[in-house]
């Protein structure tokens, strides 16, 4: 959860029960969280505003016994997995480690790149290389890397100011590959590494030569 997400700790904490109470149990309503979690209807609404405002609660009608309007239930979105622990970390390491003793790492990160590529292919016909480099980031959703293109006389240049890889490629330096292999092949651009978050550079950097 964000730290500036709400004024202290203590409210923090109380979102963060909720959001458990409804990763636990599913969509609930505001009686049903304020019986379940012993808040007041004012301190559950504003829990709710806060984790909707952050884009991890959506709402959702739901008809109940009886007439009347639909009771609104609130219901955790995608997003809101970050809130909770997860060791994907832990288990890539374990399968890489594994795929390295048995001389397979590499093998094994060339196929991840070349299914992630047929996957989102970009159009090919009519764009130019930039132009196929600039949809591929778009259709990869690639906008976590808090990236940049540079435009430079070779091609472009991209800085990942936040490599989504860094903490896999620190243990497996293989995995730093995967980017531009997937580049490479989803638009047939010659991509290489420059430099790297690993390394201790502020972003990694990625030449795509899209002349020529």
């Amino acid at each position: 959860m964000e730290k500036d997400f709400l004024p202290d700790a203590e409210p923090e904490a109380t979102a963060q029960v909720l959001a458990a109470y409804l990763k636990r149990h599913g969509p609930a309503t505001v009686p049903q969280l304020r019986a379940a979690l012993r808040l007041s209807e004012n301190a559950v609404r504003h829990h709710l505003q806060a984790l909707e405002r952050h884009g991890l609660l959506t709402r959702e009608g739901s008809t109940g016994p009886g007439r009347g309007r639909p009771a609104t239930r609130y219901a955790l979105t995608a997003r809101a997995e970050g809130l909770f622990p997860k060791r994907y970390l832990e288990l890539l390491d374990a399968v890489l480690t594994a795929a390295r003793t048995e001389g397979l790492e590499e093998r094994l990160l060339a196929r991840v790149a070349a299914d992630m590529a047929a996957r989102v292919q970009p159009p090919q016909v009519g764009l130019d290389g930039s132009e196929r480099l600039y949809r591929l980031l778009q259709l990869l959703d690639y906008g976590d890397l808090l990236p940049e293109l540079e435009v430079v006389p070779a091609g472009v240049c991209l800085h990942a100011y936040n490599c989504v890889y860094v903490e896999a490629g620190r243990r497996h330096p293989a995995v730093c590959e995967l980017l531009p292999g997937v580049i490479t092949a989803a638009t047939g651009l010659k991509t290489t590494r420059l430099r790297c978050q690993r390394d201790g550079a502020r972003a990694c950097e990625f030449m795509v030569n899209t002349v020529g």
